[in-house]
């Protein structure tokens, strides 16, 4: 508008009766339009605010939508008003069937007693609380674990009543309890060989093992079969559970019955359901009254035979897995060797003095040989396994180095305690070991004896049977990773100035140790076992090194050979700090 149309403007006004003159009016009309001029800034200015705003609520949506956690909310009736992509996946209830519905809460926790429980906690607490875990039914009917924090007292929302973040921790809740069960289990392994190294009661050796055994995995009933001799048939020595005096001293005849099957066939066996097997002999289960299902058998062996079996029944169905198997083999070998020594103890007890040298070296073996294997377990407990495949991996480290330690123990009860050649003592060791590997038929061994042959005592006959073990053991793992072949090479050498003391040198073909290693900055449990006896007063030292693949060196003196009723051997400590 023009200055001329502005001065016509207040001029020709209605009502204009020319008080005010033209100045005063051409004053006040840029009075108005600064104030217009403010006014379109303000507008503007409010606009770009609420699209601002609009565009920060879009955010935080898109965040709270898509924030990897759970996150739901709810307005001052309990309806859920917020429910997140996360909790969608979670559960499985999509937003469309949670937001809004009243019944929301009965389709997440359908127990009506849990969810008055819920509602009650959460009063209580005054919707305050961290880290509180709850369990709720996704749509598919699974059970998870959900840990739910609220701070939403402290952080208000408008619009919000009360609200919370939630973390599906139903993974980590089942790690924790598989790795509680892995430590039970090794409890259960150290404290069992304990106790039977305390005994060589027979029935109190077998009573041990049946009571660690229902105590750990929980179950109706346990039972060890011993085999006789006379008639190859199996007998119930000893049974826990209901109806256990019914089943002691029961007799099967050979091939009978899921006992007779392990027996026969030297297998561990896993039953999800008995009445669907053709194997299973119901003559027990008639006799005793118990509907029983699920079983879990398990040979018991000694100097490579079948002496017996040890079975674990339970009335449900697919009770046990392939490692209650790995647990209740690792115990089988420990019990076997105590059941074994406790029955040549009971017929040897029996001798005349004749036999009382033999005796007291039977007791002193078993004591020594099962102190070792708690040294073991001691060393393996001292570093928790941190997952269920850390376990199985020192399961199978076990029962390898107990393998090693019970051949040792045949060829010495076999010459009834005699020295034994060191050479054909190595060779027995690392076909034992090389015998649980895929590549036994590749691997070539090489052991260049001595002339004459040295003889070993027993009493270093069990600790270079454990070296020798570890170090094949260690081969197989590492040097022969990966490959087809391997070669396996010992040699012997006798000092020229005392023949007494004698170089064992052990090397492979495989890419050496490592530098870590060589450098001493670390060591397992098996290398721990080795620089343990490597120390003991009949050895001067031990060697590492790399020569075309891992070699060791051992210099150590040949014991004499000493009637063990005059002198005890005092077993070497495996009770070792970290290194």
């Amino acid at each position: 508008m023009g200055k001329e149309n502005d001065e016509h403007f207040f001029t020709d006004s209605p009502g204009f009766e020319g008080k005010r003159d033209k100045p005063q009016l051409l004053q006040e009309l840029a009075q108005l339009r600064r104030r217009v001029a403010e006014l379109e800034q303000l507008v503007a200015a409010h606009k770009s605010l609420e699209k601002d705003l609009e565009e920060s609520e879009e955010r935080l949506r898109v965040v709270v939508q898509n924030m990897p956690v759970m996150m739901d909310a709810l307005d001052c009736q309990g309806n859920i008003i917020v429910w997140n992509r996360e909790c969608e996946e979670v559960t499985g209830y999509p937003a469309s069937e949670i937001i809004g519905n009243p019944h929301a809460l009965e389709l997440l926790y359908p127990d009506p007693a849990l969810r008055k429980q819920l509602t009650e906690e959460l009063k209580s607490l005054n919707y305050d609380f961290r880290d509180c875990e709850w369990e709720l039914t996704c749509k598919n009917g699974t059970l998870k674990t959900i840990s739910w924090s609220n701070i939403s007292h402290q952080f208000s929302i408008p619009g919000w009543y009360t609200w919370a973040i939630g973390i599906d921790v139903t993974r980590h809740k089942q790690t924790e309890r598989r790795l509680l069960e892995r430590r039970n289990e090794l409890e259960m392994l150290n404290r069992a060989t304990q106790e039977l190294a305390a005994s060589l009661d027979l029935d109190l050796v077998l009573m041990t093992v049946l009571t660690e055994v229902q105590r750990l995995l929980d179950v109706t009933a346990c039972s060890v079969w011993l085999l006789e001799p006379e008639t190859n048939d199996l007998v119930c020595r000893q049974a826990t559970g209901a109806q256990s005096e019914c089943v002691r001293g029961w007799r099967v005849a050979p091939g009978t019955g899921i006992v007779g099957w392990t027996a026969r066939t030297g297998e561990g066996l896993i039953i999800p359901d008995a009445l669907d097997d053709p194997r299973y002999f119901h003559g027990v289960a008639q006799q005793t009254g118990l509907k029983l299902r699920s079983l879990l058998s398990v040979p018991l062996r000694a100097k490579q035979q079948i002496i017996g079996v040890l079975e674990v029944v339970d009335n449900t169905t697919d009770r046990f897995s392939a490692t209650d198997l790995e647990v209740l083999e690792s115990l089988a070998a420990t019990a076997a060797i105590a059941i074994e020594n406790a029955q040549l103890y009971e017929q040897a007890r029996q001798d005349s003095k004749i036999k009382d040298a033999l005796l007291n070296e039977i007791n002193h073996r078993v004591k020594n040989n099962l102190t070792s294997i708690m040294g073991i377990l001691s060393l393996e407990m001292q570093q928790p396994p941190q997952k269920t495949s850390d376990f199985q991996e020192r399961l199978r480290n076990l029962q390898c180095r107990i393998q090693g330690m019970a051949t040792v123990h045949d060829m010495l009860s076999s010459t009834q305690w005699a020295p034994l050649p060191l050479d054909r003592l190595i060779t027995e060791v690392i076909y034992t070991a090389v015998g649980s590997s895929p590549l036994r038929s590749k691997i070539q061994v090489r052991v260049f004896p001595l002339s004459p042959p040295l003889l070993i005592p027993s009493k270093q006959a069990t600790d270079l049977g454990i070296i020798i073990n570890e170090l094949t053991t260690d081969s197989i793992k590492y040097a022969f990773e990966g490959r087809d072949h391997g070669q396996i090479t010992v040699q012997l050498t006798p000092n020229e100035e005392d023949r007494k003391q004698v170089t064992l040198q052990y090397r492979d073909d495989g890419p050496g140790w490592p530098d870590d290693v060589l450098q001493g900055k670390r060591s397992g449990v098996g290398l721990r076992l080795i620089q343990a006896i490597s120390r003991s007063p009949a050895c001067s030292h031990l060697i590492l090194q790399n020569n075309d693949g891992a070699m060791a060196t051992l210099t150590f003196n040949v014991a004499p050979s000493e009637d063990p009723a005059d002198k005890p051997e005092h077993p070497v400590n495996f009770e070792l700090g970290s290194e």
